[in-house]
């Protein structure tokens, strides 16, 4: 968990997830002026949503794929689309499988 001043608390699925969003924070940010005029609340989802895209695990080097999984709590399962990696298990991003079945239809 990360909280900043002002800006609030952010949770991230993996140490994974954490690095891959700093490190892309970092080179859009010497990339592109226009990055650094974003407040952090709009930076976050753009950065999950590139996490989407990586090809090896940022710790192990291993393979990331995309694949259905059944998450489980103390009070209910719902299925979710995972990106993670085969080798180490870090998650790099979790969507609840339905929200995406609906963008879909």
């Amino acid at each position: 968990v990360v909280e900043a001043t002002g800006v609030g608390r952010q949770r991230w699925l993996s140490t994974g997830a954490l690095l891959a969003d700093a490190t892309a924070n970092e080179l859009l940010l010497a990339e592109h002026d226009r990055w650094a005029a974003l407040a952090p609340h709009q930076r976050l989802p753009i950065l999950k949503a590139l996490r989407s895209f990586l090809p090896t695990c940022p710790l192990c080097e291993g393979s990331i794929e995309m694949g259905e999984e059944t998450v489980e709590s103390c009070c209910r399962s719902w299925e979710v689309v995972a990106v993670a990696c085969n080798d180490c298990e870090q998650r790099y991003l979790e969507v609840d499988a339905k929200t995406i079945e609906g963008a879909v239809e």
